[in-house]
């Protein structure tokens, strides 16, 4: 796997792993947000700013 490749798959993961005012898009706009019952807060933003930083 390219260096690159590793890059994308990993941000990918980051944003898919958001918790933190999280919702869940569906076919209704009702747009709940997700319940999350592991009490760690995950946020993808700050997150990916590490990750970045870190490159």
């Amino acid at each position: 796997m390219k260096k690159s490749e590793k890059e994308i798959l990993d941000l990918m993961e980051i944003q898919l792993s958001d918790n933190v005012k999280a919702r869940i898009i569906d076919a209704g706009q009702l747009n709940k947000y997700r319940k999350d019952d592991t009490g760690i807060d995950i946020c993808s933003q700050k997150n990916t700013y590490e990750y970045l930083k870190n490159l």
